[in-house]
């Protein structure tokens, strides 16, 4: 598993083994008061293994702000290095999540709407971008937080979608 920032900044931990045909619920958290990037997998906690970026001089790590390039969700800045698998659901957060949060998300299962408060999940308020994939058509996934963030699929179309809700890049 990876997660990386236009390159500068980069968390891979080798330890933890997926096996196919399983669902996952992935979470990835980075707080700059600990310089922590945490994997989270099915609610679990995992330590980076192995991590690399560039850090100030107040000694936080430097996350982009503006790279002049889009986010992007199951696509590396490599060629040809895209995400085979189904996804369902992504939310971005402009603060991380705590193993709580995390937690009651997971346990909520398939129907929490993550702009409503929930349990202990109370950053609702957070949420900078929240696609519930639910379209059933198309290559736009709608931004079901309150900023607009309509996401678009590459290379997206009608048979990519699995019961509706899900993207399947398989």
């Amino acid at each position: 598993l990876q997660f990386s920032v236009s390159n500068i900044v980069k968390a891979v931990d080798t330890d933890l083994k997926l096996n196919i045909n399983t669902w996952y619920h992935i979470v990835v958290t980075y707080s700059n008061t600990s310089d922590a990037i945490v994997f989270y997998l099915n609610s679990t906690a995992h330590t980076v293994s192995e991590s690399t970026f560039t850090i100030d001089p107040d000694g936080y790590a430097l996350i982009p702000e503006n790279t002049g390039r889009d986010v992007r969700i199951g696509f590396g800045y490599e060629a040809n290095d895209y995400f085979s698998g189904k996804m369902q659901e992504v939310g971005i957060w402009d603060t991380a999540l705590s193993g709580p949060e995390v937690t009651a998300i997971y346990n909520s299962g398939r129907t929490l709407d993550l702009s409503i408060a929930y349990g202990n999940y109370a950053k609702q308020g957070d949420l900078q971008a929240y696609w519930k994939m639910d379209e059933a058509t198309g290559a736009s996934f709608t931004d079901s937080s309150t900023h607009s963030n309509t996401g678009t699929g590459t290379g997206i179309d009608i048979t990519n979608w699995v019961d509706g809700n899900t993207i399947s890049t398989l």
